[in-house]
C-alpha cells in the first residue's frame, strides 16, 4: 500500500521509521503523475515485507512538503535513505527498474573485500 505523506503526518513518520523511503510527489491533474501510480503500487506490494516505504504527497495540498523537497515540477521521485538523506531525486516518469535499481542499492547488503575477493 502506497503511504500519503502529508504537511501534518511527514515529521513524526519521517523520524519513526527505519526504512528506505521513495517518495512521489505528484499533482492529481497531472497526466504523468497518473501514469506513474500503478508503478508505486506496484512497487508498494513487492517491498511490502522489506525495508521500504513507498510514499507519495499531492504538492497541490501540501506546499510545505513541496517546498521542502524543492519541488519545481511533478511527477518528482525521491529516494531518502535510512539517515534520512536524499540519495536520488528525478523529475518526469521513469521505467519501474530505474526506481527499484536504487532501492535495491539501499536495502542490499553490501560485501566485505574479502567476501568478493574470494566468494
Amino acid at each position: 500500500m502506497v503511504k500519503e505523506l502529508t504537511d501534518s503526518n511527514y515529521a513524526d513518520f519521517i523520524v519513526a521509521t527505519d526504512n528506505v523511503v521513495l517518495i512521489d510527489f505528484y499533482s492529481p491533474l497531472c497526466g504523468p503523475c497518473q501514469e506513474l501510480m500503478p508503478h508505486m503500487e506496484a512497487m508498494a506490494a513487492h517491498y511490502a515485507d522489506k525495508p521500504v516505504t513507498i510514499a507519495r504527497v499531492d504538492v497541490t495540498r501540501n506546499q510545505k512538503l513541496a517546498q521542502k523537497y524543492m519541488v519545481s515540477s511533478v511527477p518528482l521521485v525521491c529516494l531518502v535513505d535510512r539517515e534520512k538523506k536524499i540519495v536520488f531525486a528525478e523529475m518526469g516518469v521513469k521505467d519501474r527498474s530505474a526506481y527499484v535499481s536504487q532501492i535495491e542499492k539501499l536495502i542490499t547488503p553490501k560485501k566485505s573485500f574479502f567476501a568478493r575477493v574470494f566468494g
